[in-house]
């Protein structure tokens, strides 16, 4: 069974269970190339880093011919970058 959490901003798009089975948190990105390269939000890192039950699916070709590969949270960590920063100059310490 598949839940759809994207809207609930938790760090994964889906919570997908079988009966008696483990509960995985399934964040899928997809791409248009050929090459599995994402961005993810903080939310969806800290996910990663925190939840062993996460993992990334990353649809590659996805318009063309489409292909599934899933990463788990230790090769998210190891393939991941800072990429983007926060500056916020609306004052305070």
């Amino acid at each position: 069974m598949a839940c759809p959490r994207a809207k609930d901003k938790c760090g994964w798009d889906l919570t997908c269970s079988i009966p008696d089975g483990p509960v995985v948190r399934v964040e899928v990105k997809g791409v248009s190339s050929s090459k599995p390269a994402v961005l993810l939000t903080r939310n969806e890192y800290r996910s990663a880093m925190e939840d062993p039950g996460w993992v990334l699916a990353v649809v590659t070709r996805a318009l063309t011919a489409p292909s599934v590969t899933i990463f788990s949270p230790g090769e998210v960590e190891a393939a991941a970058i800072p990429y983007v920063y926060r500056a916020d100059f609306s004052g305070g310490a």
